[in-house]
């Protein structure tokens, strides 16, 4: 990518010929090295349907990955159509979401990092329960470190549901055994679970419990999501191009591979990252990880016909704490994002990648939502303008000047946007307010919102799904 980065300000990252040769790759990749599938009985029962394992990888033909290919941009258009687009004339809502993957709890009350126990996680998604849906997507921010892994997804799906109006979550359903308890409790709360995820390991490996349960439980849906987390560097090679060739390969065809086994519509999608040699880990919040997303996003809408995408962006950063690092990292791949087109956010309250969940991060990264949504907006509509401009500068000049103008006053509110936590005082009267900070304002609120916090799911469902929860320690704890 290196030398190219004109391309940013003139168009498109990958040309069109680029992007045919990266889909030109995926298909030898696909057809001559295959994806390799840990379940010995799922790669048998794949191979039958598909072709003979190269080994112990299973390859598709081309015709046939072009075929799975022309079949998934088919269902792509028909949910494009069907998707709401919104009332005309409203301003545009960004989006922003919470992940439910942490194991470390940021405390507001004594600003230390502390383990996301059960007792924590009901907390943290009680303070979460004090935001409308139409303002923050959340459910529960992690998983409880002092409950067994085997009931870990239940505990997740249990607490969002009894604790939160916007429903339970999970970070994964898990084996059959236990996705089984967590859709029964989906089903008795009347919002049953009707699709499931299925990640590739890169490079080129397919299995573990999320494959074995989209198989076995394949009644119980009507969709699986397949996706895959390379690393240029780690997992995928290091340049771009051959990166995201790899990326497409190992995600069409394990798409492919799921569907034939499943017999569910399956939708996919390759993701790029950024690896860090020193440090060992994706830096997630460089320069490298935006510009990823950006050419991910682009190629995908090629792939589909170049159908608009408009794309998330993840407010992830490798900061421990909120402040200046996250404030950074979180902004930049931010503002990157939502000015070529994303609509959504995630990863709120998320910091050192998704192992820490900070409150008070969760009400900084809603300040910075807010604050791109006014820039998403733009800076004026025509029927704000004064219906007569020149009379609206003959009042002022006259008058008490253009801040206590007519005009103004009419419009301030309107066109301004107001943050509750980032300071706008001069020196002197910011000294006269206590020398406030964002940081400590945001975890005030974040310990009011806690202490106020009152939402329970009313019975007698709270009490069935202890019951399930119960049940499912008797038999799997």
């Amino acid at each position: 990518m290196c030398g190219e980065g004109h391309r940013l300000a003139g168009g498109a990252m990958l040309t069109d010929r680029e992007l045919e040769g990266v889909l030109d790759l995926a298909l030898d990749v696909i057809s001559r090295i295959g994806l390799e599938i840990h379940d010995h009985e799922l790669r048998e029962v794949a191979a039958r349907g598909l072709g003979v394992p190269n080994g112990p990888r299973l390859t598709a033909t081309r015709s046939q990955a072009e075929a799975y290919l022309a079949s998934w941009r088919r269902r792509v258009d028909m949910r494009k159509s069907t998707e709401a687009t919104g009332t005309a004339g409203e301003a545009p809502r960004l989006g922003l979401g919470v992940m439910p993957y942490s194991h470390t709890y940021l405390d507001p009350r004594t600003n230390r990092h502390v383990p996301l126990t059960g007792v924590r996680l009901i907390e943290a998604t009680r303070f979460l329960s004090t935001f409308p849906g139409d303002q923050l997507t959340s459910s529960v921010p992690g998983h409880p470190v002092d409950v067994p892994a085997a009931l870990q997804s239940l505990f997740q799906y249990k607490t969002g549901a009894q604790y939160n109006p916007q429903g339970g979550g999970y970070g994964w359903l898990g084996p059959p055994r236990v996705a089984e308890y967590v859709l029964r409790m989906a089903e008795e709360v009347g919002h049953p679970i009707t699709a499931t995820v299925v990640y590739v390991d890169s490079p080129l490996r397919l299995g573990g419990h999320e494959l074995r349960t989209a198989y076995e439980l394949r009644h119980r849906f009507a969709e699986v999501h397949v996706g895959n987390m390379g690393s240029c560097g780690a997992t995928l090679p290091l340049h771009p191009r051959t990166a995201l060739a790899l990326s497409w390969a190992e995600a069409i065809l394990a798409g492919l591979c799921v569907e034939f086994l499943t017999g569910l519509p399956t939708d996919w999608g390759g993701t790029l990252e950024p690896f860090d040699l020193r440090a060992q880990t994706i830096p997630f919040g460089a320069p490298e990880q935006a510009l990823y997303y950006q050419m991910g996003r682009e190629a995908s809408a090629w792939l589909t016909g170049n159908r608009p995408h408009a794309g998330h962006a993840p407010l992830l950063t490798m900061a421990k704490v909120p402040g200046a690092q996250a404030a950074l990292e979180k902004g930049m791949s931010a503002a990157l994002g939502v000015a070529r087109g994303c609509t959504s956010l995630g990863a709120a309250g998320s910091l050192s990648a998704d192992e820490v969940f900070s409150p008070a991060q969760v009400v900084l990264d809603l300040e910075l939502r807010d604050w791109l949504e006014r820039f998403a907006a733009g800076i004026c509509r025509p029927e704000d303008e004064p219906a007569d401009p020149l009379k609206a500068i003959r009042e002022a000049l006259s008058g008490r000047g253009f801040a206590a103008a007519d005009a103004t006053l009419d419009s301030y509110a309107a066109l301004s946007w107001f943050p509750r936590h980032l300071r706008r005082e001069m020196l002197d009267r910011w000294r006269d307010l206590g020398s406030p900070s964002a940081e400590e304002t945001a975890r005030e609120e974040a310990i009011e919102r806690i202490e106020g916090a009152q939402w329970t799911l009313p019975e007698p469902l709270f009490g069935a799904l202890e019951a399930i929860y119960a049940e499912a320690a008797a038999c799997l704890g």
